[in-house]
C-alpha cells in the first residue's frame, strides 16, 4: 500500500479507502499506467502475510460460546486478499452475515455498511 501511494500520488486516507472497497486487481488496474511497480514482488509479500494468519487461541471457544446465545454478524474493513483466510480458517461458520468492505463499497465507520444488517 505504501508504494502505491507514493508513487500514485494520492493521500493516505484516499488509497486507503480505495484499497478497501474495490477488489486489489481493481485498484492495480487503475493505477498501471502510472506506476513502475513489481507486483511479483508485492504478490510474494502479501502472500506471506496471508500464510502468517493465525487466530488467537481462544477465538474459536469464544465463538462458539456466544453462537447459541446471539445472532452474530461480522462487519470488517478487509481488502480483498484477506477474505480467504476468514474461510480457510472456517470462521464463516459463526456468523449469520459477514460484511465486507472490499464487496460493498463502504468502510466502517460510515452508517451504510451497518445498514446492511438486517
Amino acid at each position: 500500500m505504501q508504494l502505491y501511494r507514493q508513487e500514485a500520488g494520492v493521500t493516505a486516507q484516499q488509497f486507503r479507502r480505495k484499497a478497501l472497497t474495490q477488489p486489489l486487481e481493481t485498484l492495480w488496474a487503475m493505477y498501471k499506467d502510472q506506476l513502475n511497480i513489481d507486483h511479483k514482488a508485492i504478490d510474494a509479500a502479501l502472500q506471506q502475510e496471508l500464510n502468517s494468519i493465525r487466530l488467537f487461541p481462544e477465538t474459536i471457544e469464544v465463538l462458539t460460546k456466544l453462537r447459541p446465545s446471539y445472532t452474530l454478524y461480522l462487519i470488517s474493513n478487509l481488502a480483498t486478499p484477506y477474505i480467504k483466510p476468514y474461510q480457510e480458517l472456517k470462521l464463516d461458520r459463526f456468523f449469520e452475515q459477514a460484511i465486507f468492505s472490499c464487496e460493498v463499497g463502504f468502510v466502517k465507520p460510515e452508517q451504510a455498511i451497518f445498514d446492511l444488517i438486517p
